[in-house]
């Protein structure tokens, strides 16, 4: 499993932020047709002019709902101006969200 930092662009209140994903990649552990894979997790980093944040006001690109389970991530102002850190963020859920 591969340590990646990626930069990413998601939707925050309907306005384009920039971001960045710092973590591991999807590692495939059985490489039959149906096999099974881990699921990378890290962090995203995302700059804002919003001065506070909550977790539904986070999209994908297409409106979706970007972290499918809400309970197992933290949100966080973090000491740089308008940034906000979203720890234990699974790979599956901002792979579509990558710039490449």
């Amino acid at each position: 499993m591969a340590k990646v930092i990626k930069p990413i662009t998601l939707l925050v209140n309907g306005k384009q932020v920039q971001g960045v994903y710092r973590g591991t990649d999807n590692e495939m552990i059985d490489e039959s047709p149906n096999g099974s894979y881990y699921s990378g997790e890290g962090s995203l980093i995302i700059i804002s002019n919003e001065d506070h944040l909550e977790m539904n006001s986070i999209k994908n690109m297409d409106g979706s709902t970007l972290l499918k389970e809400p309970s197992k991530f933290t949100l966080s102002k973090i000491d740089v101006r308008n940034a906000f850190k979203i720890d234990n963020v699974l790979f599956d859920s901002i792979k579509d969200n990558i710039i490449q």
